[in-house]
């Protein structure tokens, strides 16, 4: 890894299939829930987003019954 990488910073690309790059890596998004709920929180990057919110728009009328559970399981792995 080139040095000059660290200082480059995460992107994100949105047009065409989701994309994370952290310099020249690839960053892996393998689950579509953690894709779904990265893209909605770029979208939305200016904004407060809910809790309600993200529920809403990851599983819309059938929610899990763990939701807030099941929010932080997709959460958390975005954070690191």
């Amino acid at each position: 890894m080139r040095a000059e990488s660290h200082n480059r910073g995460v992107e994100f690309l949105l047009l065409g299939p989701l994309e994370v790059r952290d310099g020249e890596r690839v960053v892996p998004l393998p689950r579509r829930k953690h894709r779904a709920l990265l893209a909605l929180l770029l979208l939305r990057s200016e904004e407060l987003v809910s809790a309600n919110v993200l529920v809403e728009e990851l599983w819309g009328a059938r929610p899990p019954k763990t939701t807030r559970e099941a929010l932080h399981n997709y959460v958390s792995p975005l954070r690191k």
